[in-house]
């Protein structure tokens, strides 16, 4: 039996569910493959090679696709085995795949890999002349990468079954101190109900990796709740879609069913939600389902700047009027915000400020407007000759450095340091902010977890202080 080894080359909070979907998708479609999913960041070169893979596949984003490529030329030393690697970085510049790398998966990835797989599981290789024959994909062919017609999407996307988390480590992924959601730590972990966003903001990768919202049913969503809780005891979920509230038809659906489950109100939920869709009746509906905490993409204080960014779909207004009725139904805001956008001002930057301060956000997130490639943000500035296919994508990181020439910014409107000045002193209000919301309350409201581990409390609050001091 070949067997396909999926790589994880980072580490995260939460579990890579896409390689968790792919390796499901196999299991149920193709029997005669073993999968086996690597996922740590430490010693993984020894680990990929103890693994004695058939074919290797890794997964890629934007700023790690440099140390993704390097770890393969590291792993192509040792082992003669054909490389696959997707992401949304390879699906957004195919044209880019390095030569190190055999056959680039664009977009959805699930039946593009169930057609490699049955083809290397067939002929013991990739020849291009098979290549040439499945959709969704990029190779290499006499010096020139090849680009097959786009594959269509799988739909209903019931058809995929639950994400492989037997082949997580998931005690990594279910430590209480990994989801803090009303300074209570809780058991938990994340999933997915959804893929896509009806909306095309122009900083976002998410319309070239998925290109058109896809809903899970309530009834496939609920069963995988159920599953969660049942087989890992579960106090909080995190459900990581691009935009969770979209449809009320399915939260009204998906509450019935948990209810009838008789997990209703046991276990907490983070969603993703816009401004621009919520109302009284659907923060009832998400107060009933147990949603504490909702993040937004608030991004800008600006007008126009927030206009630009959303291409007019979400006013201030929109911003202030859902935090404050979140508030009311008490659900947190986890507001997302972003400065340096091209032609932002300085003054349009301390109206950001000016709302992060004033506005009763639980938590808040701040990021340098970076151009991801397949967004339109980036054929803007590649049309203004700020950005080329060819790049140090370790500098897409959205963290702002001490020095432009260790960042990528592209506001030509504010001097890098004078930028960085307005950036590091909203960092230090939120920072303020979190300090006056978050580790008394959470050591108070968490006084027996902190008694029990106390070892991972005081690494807690150090991580918080260095991080509000720094």
């Amino acid at each position: 039996m070949k067997k396909l080894v999926l790589v994880n080359p980072w580490k995260m909070i939460y579990p890579p569910l896409g390689l968790g979907y792919i390796a499901s998708y196999l299991d149920k479609y193709l029997k005669s493959i073993n999968i086996e999913i690597i996922d740590s960041s430490e010693n993984l070169k020894e680990k990929i090679i103890r693994s004695r893979p058939d074919v290797l596949g890794f997964t890629s984003s934007t700023p790690n696709y440099f140390e993704v490529v390097d770890l393969i030329k590291e792993v192509k030393k040792c082992l003669d085995v054909p490389i696959i690697l997707g992401g949304p970085h390879i699906t957004s510049l195919p044209h880019k795949l390095s030569e190190h790398v055999d056959v680039g998966v664009i977009g959805e990835g699930e039946e593009t890999m169930l057609e490699l797989m049955k083809l290397f599981d067939e002929k013991g290789d990739f020849a291009n002349s098979e290549l040439q024959k499945i959709k969704g994909i990029v190779y290499h062919d006499n010096g020139e990468n090849i680009i097959t017609p786009p594959r269509e999407l799988i739909e209903p996307i019931d058809k995929i079954p639950f994400p492989n988390r037997s082949l997580f480590d998931m005690s990594n992924y279910l430590r209480p101190a990994d989801i803090l959601v009303n300074h209570e730590y809780l058991r938990g972990t994340s999933m997915l109900t959804s893929r896509g966003c009806p909306y095309r903001c122009i900083y976002c990768q998410v319309p070239q990796q998925w290109r058109k919202l896809r809903l899970h049913s309530a009834e496939y969503v609920a069963r995988e709740i159920k599953l969660l809780v049942d087989e890992y005891k579960l106090e909080g979920i995190a459900i990581v879609d691009d935009l969770f509230i979209v449809n009320t038809e399915r939260i009204e659906r998906l509450i019935e069913l948990l209810e009838e489950y008789e997990i209703l109100g046991k276990v907490k939920f983070l969603v993703d939600g816009r401004s621009n869709l919520i109302d009284e009746k659907l923060l009832a509906l998400l107060k009933r389902l147990n949603v504490v905490q909702m993040a937004l993409g608030i991004e800008s204080g600006s007008e126009r700047v927030l206009n630009y960014l959303k291409r007019g779909s979400v006013t201030a207004e929109q911003n202030r009027n859902a935090v404050h009725l979140a508030k009311k139904y008490g659900i947190g805001i986890y507001g997302q915000f972003m400065m340096g956008t091209p032609t932002e001002t300085k003054e349009e930057m301390l109206e950001t400020l000016k709302f992060i301060r004033e506005q009763p956000l639980r938590s808040v997130h701040l990021s340098i407007t970076t151009p991801l490639p397949g967004s339109e943000l980036w054929d803007y500035c590649k049309k203004e000759g700020i950005v080329t296919d060819d790049m140090d994508w370790r500098l897409f990181n959205m963290e702002p450095q001490d020095s432009v020439e260790n960042n990528f910014y592209i506001d030509k409107q504010v001097p890098y340091e004078e930028f960085l000045n307005i950036f590091r002193q909203t960092q230090r209000q939120i920072k303020y902010k979190h300090l006056r919301n978050t580790p008394l309350k959470t050591l108070y409201k968490n006084g027996k977890y902190a008694i029990l581990h106390p070892m991972r409390t005081c690494k807690f609050v150090y991580r918080f202080l260095r991080k509000s001091y720094r």
